[in-house]
């Protein structure tokens, strides 16, 4: 064998083997370019044996084992010099991204102007045909209820909406409760005239103050220019016009009494604070105050809004009947009108009664009552009692002078009453 060959068919170690040594009796210093000579060719040989062939089908160079990976399948395992701790625990299919908590929701508005759709169901309720006479021939411009504090601690914060009669009162009792709609109805079409007015100056005064200023004689004449320059095409322009004007010096006296009252009494109201005015403010600027005449017991207004209240999903937490039973029998059309009333569970209806034999409130000529909504529905659908004051003798006696309570067990009669269809 020539040293620095190979024989055929074998390949070269791609690690250089020690050369045997030479019998002692062959060896002989040779110069140091003849050992260069003989070492060159093989040094070529090994060179040429190490270096991996390209293949074009990714199988590994000849001479390369699975167990011996070749220097290209090895890089090809290896992650880009770029890549990232991160990248490449991002990439596992096993890790998921930490969840993403969503953005809270806005709570809408209870006091946004309402869907038109709504509006138009408020806005249009049909009135019931005129009353032959008024009560005692008389508009009551005002409230003249002089305890109606009794009511505060039983209404204030239920929220929802609100059923009342009469003028100014609904205001002060809305504020109280927080209310988010306020529909009045009333059978006397000069009260339903001076809401347009209370309408007209909650859109124009910004606090309180200026409310109760522009009922003042001073500014009389400045109500009349507000009431022409904004009501002067509507069809009931004269009659809003005369109804601030017989009413205005009334609605002054009595807003006054009622600050001075409530402002002794420690509670606040909406001509004492800005917070419950704003309150009714908004809710008059933004279309969620409705007056309409109308009668409890006749077979239009009180069914229209019945209906108005159900298809808007609005329930009456609030029902202010004033004296109205004093002056009414519970008629099969009555039951109808109020049973069908949408109310809350925590809903409370408040009323007077100007009996003496129920006790009177101090320095008054009325008998203060509340009553759970829910039980005044059952009451009126299930007892036979043919009035207020025969539901009285069921009440309940407060320590408190002029007032009680209908929280007690509903009477159920044997025959169901009859209510109107």
């Amino acid at each position: 064998m020539v040293v620095g060959s190979a024989p055929v068919g074998r390949p070269l170690p791609c690690r250089p083997q020690p050369l045997a040594p030479a019998p002692e009796n062959t060896v002989r210093r040779t110069s140091t370019l003849r050992a260069f000579a003989l070492a060159l060719p093989w040094t070529l040989a090994l060179a040429s044996a190490c270096r991996p062939e390209p293949s074009g089908n990714n199988e590994p160079p000849t001479g390369a084992t699975q167990s011996e990976p070749s220097v290209a399948a090895a890089s090809a395992t290896k992650p880009d010099v770029e890549t990232t701790h991160a990248d490449t625990v991002a990439a596992k299919p096993d890790v998921e991204p930490p969840p993403v908590e969503p953005p809270p929701e806005v709570a809408a508005d209870p006091l946004a102007p309402l869907p038109k759709e709504v509006f138009e169901r408020f806005a249009n309720l049909p009135r019931d045909p005129k009353p032959d006479s008024l009560i005692r021939n008389s508009h009551y411009w005002i409230s003249n209820e002089l305890n109606q504090q009794l009511w505060h601690p039983h209404i204030a914060d239920l929220g929802g909406a609100y059923l009342g009669v009469g003028t100014d009162q609904n205001y002060m009792l809305a504020g109280w409760a927080k209310s988010d709609l306020i529909v009045v109805v009333d059978f006397d079409i000069a009260i339903v005239d001076l809401h347009r007015v209370y309408t007209l100056f909650f859109e124009h005064a910004e606090t309180f103050e200026d409310f109760m200023a522009r009922w003042s004689p001073e500014r009389e004449e400045e109500g009349l220019t507000l009431i022409d320059d904004n009501y002067a095409e509507r069809d009931d322009y004269k009659r809003i016009r005369k109804a601030y004007k017989i009413a205005r010096k009334l609605v002054w006296a009595r807003l006054r009494t009622v600050r001075k009252a409530y402002t002794a009494l420690g509670i606040p109201t909406f001509i004492t604070d800005q917070a419950q005015y704003d309150h009714i403010r908004t809710l008059s600027r933004n279309g969620r105050i409705f007056a309409v005449r109308g009668d409890f017991t006749a077979n239009e207004t009180m069914m229209a809004v019945a209906d108005a209240m159900t298809e808007s999903g609005f329930a009456f937490n609030v029902i202010y009947l004033s004296n109205v039973e004093q002056y009414i029998d519970y008629t099969p059309e009555f039951r109808r009108n109020l049973s069908r009333q949408p109310v809350g569970d925590k809903g409370m209806v408040v009323r007077t009664l100007g009996w003496s034999a129920f006790g009177f409130a101090p320095e008054e000529e009325y008998h203060y009552n509340v009553q759970p909504a829910p039980k005044f529905t059952e009451w009126l659908k299930v007892s036979r009692v043919t009035n207020l004051p025969r539901m009285l003798h069921y009440r309940t006696r407060t320590d408190i002078e002029g007032l009680s309570l209908l929280d007690g067990e509903v009477r159920v009669a044997k025959r169901p009453p009859k209510i109107a269809e």
